[in-house]
């Protein structure tokens, strides 16, 4: 089966030259065709489906790790095509496009009974993904580097081949690793007993995230970033809330509310700190009826590059180190406010305020990064909230708040 459109393309031209005779040979080449898009489209039915099934325990983490490989790997397909575009000699580039490929339809296989390896234990479980997770994700970086270095195939090949190797030495989940899993998970997630009293009070604290998440969403990360096309997703556990901001590029940011009784905190934070998946941001928010003066100066200390703490009391204390500007940026997020101006409501009172404002001056007010004000101006420029109204001449554009028609 040709691997490249441009394969197909010559096949489909060489079928309809001879259709248009009325060749028989050119009749069953379409045929042949036909029957392989149709493999094809059963084939990616058949995937969609696999990820959409309701799996759970070890299996559902295995489908998410397969998410996240398979982006890595769209990722690495789009630099391919650049680079087989741009070069004056594209045969090895295509060469390891093809195996991109054959790698692709191994990772989205359902049934991994084909794989080398039959996990023994847990952890080796986990290497065999923790291998397949990292190396798809080096080889994109590698890619992205390239992309605007100088094209080293040599060691595109290799990083290809790492995942390669770590591809088929995938261990499947079998019944009894699901089972020591949920055994494992029970263990170490007991179910969550409060008093009626502060169950209650409790509850009314997590119904204000949920309707509070129900309304808004971040839209500009603590970095700065305004990332495009988000997913927004939230959802309530056995006294916690989780909700996660994603996109296709792998930006994922974690809030995760809960109850927690008040022991070796210190402890505790650092193994959730530890546990931060790279390139993600997580804010973890615990709940409890009061905290002590210890835990209350821990959190007010505490700092790490992937994580900021939150204590809430429900008595009304929230304490998070104010000195950190990420948790000062997503403290919204775990008080008990309810509104907030949105994103677009912010620039606009903005610019109303000057005479016009410049991409450079709605960032700096804003706390984002230069390009995402770009995108956000574009953005309310074509909803016609804003106008133009820089000149020819101008090197930077710049924006004035639209007049109402009347």
């Amino acid at each position: 089966m040709p691997n490249d459109f441009t394969s197909l393309t010559s096949i489909f031209s060489k079928i309809i030259s001879t259709i248009k005779g009325g060749s028989p040979e050119g009749i069953l080449l379409l045929l042949v065709i036909f029957f392989i898009a149709l493999v094809i489209l059963l084939s990616l039915f058949k995937l969609i489906t696999g990820l959409r099934k309701g799996k759970t325990g070890l299996e559902s983490v295995a489908v998410a790790n397969t998410r996240k490989i398979l982006i890595n790997l769209s990722s690495v397909r789009t630099y391919l095509d650049r680079f087989v575009q741009k070069s004056t000699d594209p045969a090895k580039l295509r060469e390891l496009r093809n195996r991109l490929n054959t790698i692709n339809s191994e990772v989205i296989k359902i049934d991994l009974a084909k794989f080398n390896k039959k996990a023994t234990s847990l952890e080796e479980w986990n290497a065999g993904e923790k291998a397949l997770l990292d190396s798809s994700e080096k080889l994109a970086i590698e890619l992205e580097r390239q992309s605007i270095g100088v094209l080293e195939i040599d060691t595109i090949e290799r990083s290809i081949d790492a995942v390669s190797n770590a591809v088929l030495n995938r261990v499947p989940v079998t019944p009894e690793l699901n089972a020591l899993y949920r055994k494992i998970s029970k263990k170490e997630r007991p179910e969550v007993k409060i008093p009626d009293a502060i169950s209650s009070e409790l509850n009314l604290y997590l119904n204000a995230l949920l309707t509070k998440y129900a309304n808004f969403s971040p839209e500009v990360l603590h970095t700065g970033d305004y990332p495009p096309e988000v997913k927004w997703e939230y959802s309530p556990g056995n006294k916690s809330i989780t909700a996660t901001l994603s996109n296709s590029r792998g930006i994922s940011l974690v809030f995760e509310t809960r109850w927690q009784e008040s022991d070796d905190l210190a402890e505790l934070v650092q193994k959730e700190a530890a546990s931060v998946n790279k390139n993600h941001y997580k804010c973890l928010c615990l709940v409890n009826t009061s905290w002590d003066r210890d835990s209350i100066n821990f959190a007010q200390r505490f700092s790490y590059p992937k994580l900021a703490l939150f204590l809430r009391e429900l008595k009304g204390g929230l304490y998070y180190n104010k000195m950190n500007d990420a948790a000062m940026h997503y403290e919204f997020w775990f008080s008990t406010e309810l509104k907030k101006e949105t994103l677009n409501e912010l620039a606009l009172r903005y610019i109303s305020e000057h005479e016009y404002v410049t991409p450079a001056d709605l960032a700096k007010a804003l706390g984002m990064k230069e390009k995402g004000a770009h995108s956000l101006l574009s953005k309310l420029e074509k909803k016609g909230a804003v106008t133009n109204v820089s000149l020819k001449s101008d090197k930077t554009r710049k924006y004035t708040k639209a007049k109402k028609k009347e």
